[in-house]
């Protein structure tokens, strides 16, 4: 099968298919495509030495359920499904995994997951050991919860484990409860981060979740509007959060230009005024459609996230704004708890 490149297994427009049991390695290509459909699922299974992912998934309500996933050639999980126009979810599914040791072809930014389309189920999951990234989001109302996230950016900079950005229509993500740890950069580049909200990515929620033993700025926030950080343990970290206001220094409207955000929202089909949209999000839905009201409005800078109820042990930085002028935009509550959570985060983690 090693000179294979195309999909081993393809389940195209198919429903209530289980694969269990089984082993499946060696293709140039991905190992297996759910491609659509409905209720389709693979349990208790290996999959691992692909050319390109181990498992695509799309459709809704399926997904990959208490197996082992490494070597991978590219991204190990490709999850999509959904409809972004109405914000229907798909509810597809990654749970229980132990994935790690992807990305042997293409490092930078493919990872454990590459998360897309509406209501994807990230939970229970171990991930570790990727030169880059663990989990790439877009999309809408993903959950990310319940996983043990460690040995991730071993050899990058300017990277998160947990990274999205450059696009005003990802939001509704839940990262909560998940824990952190052992983030260490090989590569000799400091600037490594367990969560990373890029160029104004907005309106998502961090909370409940342990950070341990972790270099460079643990949550790095580039901007953005209305994130919520809260009653998450930061513990043995360089830099707990910094907050800047980079993305409204390089928004613009220049055609083909990765961070004209207004056009590139507007070209993927998304009318975020529309009904669906002004109900899940009624803050963007604010927002103007033109971008010389945008510029003048101040919706280029970052408004309204809040990092507050967190609880630090041995943390060199709580927060850093790191441009000058820019500690207006952001709500800070340096409120101290006593670490009584930890251990019932760790129940719900590992199943103790």
């Amino acid at each position: 099968l090693s000179t294979n490149n195309k999909d081993i297994i393809k389940f195209e427009n198919t429903s209530f298919l289980t694969l269990q049991n089984l082993t499946i390695e060696m293709g140039r290509g991905n190992l297996i495509n759910i491609a659509g459909g409905e209720n389709n699922k693979i349990i208790n299974s290996t999959l691992r030495y692909s050319g390109n992912s181990l498992i695509k998934i799309s459709g809704k309500d399926s997904g990959i359920k208490n197996c082992e996933l490494y070597g991978a050639g590219t991204k190990s999980i490709v999850i999509d499904g959904g409809d972004r126009t109405n914000l229907t979810p798909s509810n597809n599914y990654v749970i229980g995994n132990h994935i790690h040791n992807g990305g042997r072809w293409l490092s930078a930014y493919q990872g454990a997951i590459s998360l897309a389309g509406v209501g994807q189920i990230i939970e229970h999951n171990n991930i570790e050991n990727f030169q880059h990234l663990a989990i790439g989001i877009s999309g809408n109302n993903h959950t990310i919860q319940y996983n043990n996230i460690h040995n991730i950016n071993m050899f990058c900079g300017d990277s998160g484990a947990i990274y999205g950005g450059r696009d005003w229509g990802i939001r509704g993500h839940k990262i909560n409860y998940n824990f952190f740890h052992d983030f260490t950069n090989n590569y000799g580049e400091s600037f490594i981060s367990a969560i990373y909200f890029d160029a104004s990515l907005s309106g998502n929620e961090v909370i409940g979740n342990i950070f341990y033993n972790i270099d460079g700025n643990t949550i790095f926030m580039n901007g953005g509007r209305y994130n919520k950080f809260e009653n998450n343990i930061f513990f043995k970290v360089n830099t707990a959060y910094v907050g800047t206001n980079y993305a409204s220094k390089n928004i613009n409207n220049r055609p083909n230009n990765s961070f004209n955000l207004l056009t590139k929202i507007k070209n993927k089909n998304i009318d975020y005024q529309s009904k669906s949209w002004i109900k899940a999000y009624p803050r963007l839905a604010k927002m103007p459609n033109d971008f010389d009201q945008l510029k003048e409005q101040n919706y280029l800078r970052p408004l309204g996230n809040i990092f507050h109820k967190n609880t630090f042990i041995e943390v060199q930085q709580k927060t850093r704004m790191s441009q000058k002028n820019n500690v207006e935009f952001y709500k800070i509550f340096e409120t101290k708890e006593k670490a009584s959570s930890v251990g019932d985060v760790f129940a719900k983690i590992f199943g103790k």
